[in-house]
């Protein structure tokens, strides 16, 4: 009796552990609310659908799954609906689900947090949490989310042109694609493909690399037209169409672009695509056709491309030099930037309206430094009231010492060489101010090497005492003046007519460089240069060359007449430095190492005083290039 009693309590426990195990399996979607259930099931295909559900529950924090996963799905769900976020919410979810073992969650959460970092720009974090996603994501069958994760690294390593690391990962997002079954998922994996060999092609001139571009860019192309997606199908024949450009096969690409016109829905994305076809035209010869379709990308709704082909229809009319449409162009061109400016404007309030809540703090400093900086432009007005008002008096005294008798003229020829040293000073006074402000920023920076820091350090010494020696000789001249105005009642016109016109010079000084400046934000390359310096080849620095003399007024000829014996790298360097990268930027964009570029600016430092000959006053080689 008592065996068979022993059996059958061991059976009832194993089966209880059974019951057991099976429960923790599917304990995970069974505890969920049933709002989360239904969200989650609907993300790929209606996430706006899904957002509205996510929307209208709120799990309370005491119930620690509940409100992980409706944090996650509403992470998701925003960035799929492709909604601007912080971090706050996914990082509820990876405090949850990292220390769980559940590798999809964990690979979900780490992927939507790579692409909120990727929206706020923050790349580096992007690839580091996308990279742990994909060794989670190894552990699963969701085969969606793997080619989305791959996708995602494939992209971050195209962007920073390592092509080998772009094309591995795109090969796991190819193989996951694959795997998922999902046609759009397998195009898409080709287009990308297809755009990783072809930075390849131009970085190494490779015909294989060519070919294997084309040859993806095609199989994109088919899949597409075989299951009617013509959105992807418009982007694989524009892409495509702009490599048939780059290689110079003009009919090809005139082909494809008009094949892609005829699938894209969307003006904007059109109008793009008539903007290519113009620059074709124009590389063509076509003169009338380029005409034709870069004027109907001027009636594109995205207004950089209203922009881009104004500045194309300029270019076009200035060749032909017909000076009525180029002032048309350039008036377009600067109602175009004019609106980019309040959009951005715009955009940036919107965005500082949708953090103020989780940045209280930093707005609250940001609102002192502001009212500091209203401050400082009150002082400053009071300042410019107090000179224009001691400019008056000066006129005043000079216009009264012109009515003196013949006999005193000598003096106020004094008075006129005083007032132009003065006004010399007072320019001189401006430029070194500017300088020892770019200089303080370098030196506070510290990014220079040490001699180079050292020579920075000593110009800021030497400028410092030049403007208090400028000043003192100023106040000196001042008081000359005043002596002499006691005894002359003359008129002082000519004088005043000096200044104004002095000041007019100094102000259109001013404007033209900080038009420049804008210009130089309006550069897509020059733009991204300047905030995320990335290596160059050959072929972009060419065209930072041509956009540095398109915007400072033919920068490199200019510095090449005064300088015949610059070689094409020492102009490279200058326009570099022109854009004001620092030693550690310069290393990136050149790809070479930081000691180098100090030995490139030395040799080049003393190329140009060479040539410039004994007398050259060159204390700082960036300040001279920047002010050439």
């Amino acid at each position: 009796m008592q065996r068979p009693t022993f059996l059958s309590l061991l059976a009832a426990f194993v089966a209880f552990l059974l019951s057991l195990a099976s429960c923790s399996r599917h304990s995970s979607s069974s505890r969920l609310m049933p709002e989360l259930v239904q969200a989650e099931s609907i993300m790929y295909d209606a996430p706006d659908s899904a957002l509205r559900i996510l929307q209208g529950i709120h799990p309370p924090r005491s119930q620690a799954l509940q409100h992980a996963t409706w944090a996650l799905l509403m992470a998701e769900a925003k960035f799929k609906c492709y909604i601007k976020q912080s971090d706050s919410l996914v990082n509820i979810a990876c405090d949850y689900f990292l220390k769980r073992d559940d590798a999809q969650r964990k690979a979900l959460a780490l992927y939507c947090k790579g692409g909120i970092a990727e929206d706020n720009d923050d790349t580096e974090e992007a690839q580091e949490c996308w990279l742990q996603a994909a060794e989670e994501v190894d552990k699963t069958q969701d085969y969606g989310l793997g080619y989305r994760i791959y996708e995602g690294i494939t992209n971050i390593h195209a962007y920073r042109r390592l092509t080998e690391y772009a094309l591995e990962s795109n090969r796991k997002a190819l193989e996951y694609a694959q795997k998922s079954g999902i046609d759009a998922y397998i195009a898409t994996s080709y287009m990308y493909a297809g755009r990783v060999y072809s930075v390849l092609s131009a970085e190494d001139n490779f015909a294989d690399s060519l070919k294997q571009s084309i040859a993806y860019y095609q199989k994109c192309i088919a899949l597409s037209e075989k299951t009617n997606d013509d959105r992807i199908l418009s982007m694989a024949l524009g892409e495509l169409g702009g490599l048939y450009c780059a290689i110079g096969n003009y009919r090809g690409a005139i082909d494809l672009h008009n094949r892609s016109i005829g699938l894209t829905k969307g003006e904007a994305e059109k109008a793009s695509n008539y903007f290519s076809l113009g620059k074709i035209y124009k590389e063509l010869g076509q003169t009338d056709s380029a005409y034709y379709f870069s004027g109907l990308a001027l009636k594109s709704p995205h207004i950089y491309t209203q922009c881009a082909a104004a500045l194309s229809l300029y270019e076009l009319a200035k060749e032909e030099k017909d000076v009525e449409g180029m002032a048309e162009y350039v008036d377009k061109i600067l109602q175009c930037q004019d609106s980019i400016s309040e959009w951005e404007n715009s955009k940036t309030f919107i965005e500082m309206q949708e953090k103020y809540n989780e940045q209280k703090v930093l707005n609250e400093k940001n609102t002192l430094e502001l009212r500091h900086s209203r401050q400082f432009r009150q002082v400053a007005v009071v300042i410019i009231l107090l000179l224009c008002l001691i400019g008056v008096l000066v006129y005043v005294y000079q216009r009264k010492l012109f009515r003196k008798e013949r006999l005193i003229q000598e003096q106020e020829q004094g008075l006129r060489v005083y007032s132009l040293r003065m006004q010399e000073n007072e320019q001189q006074m401006a430029r070194n101010r500017a300088r020892m402000e770019v200089l303080s920023a370098r030196i506070a920076e510290g990014e220079d090497a040490k001699e180079q820091l050292a020579e920075q350090e000593q110009n800021l010494r030497l400028l410092q005492e030049q403007n208090e020696a400028l000043s003192r000789e100023n106040s000196e001249l001042q008081s000359r003046i005043d002596a002499s105005a006691a005894s002359l009642q003359g008129v002082r016109r000519e004088l005043e007519a000096q200044s104004r016109l002095s000041d007019d010079v100094l102000r259109l000084t001013r404007r033209e460089a900080d038009l420049c400046m804008q210009l130089l934000e309006r550069d897509p390359l020059l733009h991204r240069l300047t905030t995320a310096p990335t290596y160059l080849d050959d072929r972009s620095l060419n065209e930072m060359r041509d956009a540095v003399d398109r915007i400072f007024d033919g920068y490199t000829h200019r510095l090449h007449h005064r300088l015949p014996t610059l070689t094409d790298g020492d102009l490279t360097l200058c326009c570099l430095l022109k854009l004001r990268l620092s030693i550690r930027d310069l290393a990136t964009v050149l790809g070479i190492s930081y000691d180098s570029v100090c030995k490139r600016k030395t040799r080049l430092k003393e190329r140009i005083t060479e040539q410039l000959g004994p007398c050259a006053d060159i204390p700082s080689l960036d300040i001279w290039l920047w002010e050439f």
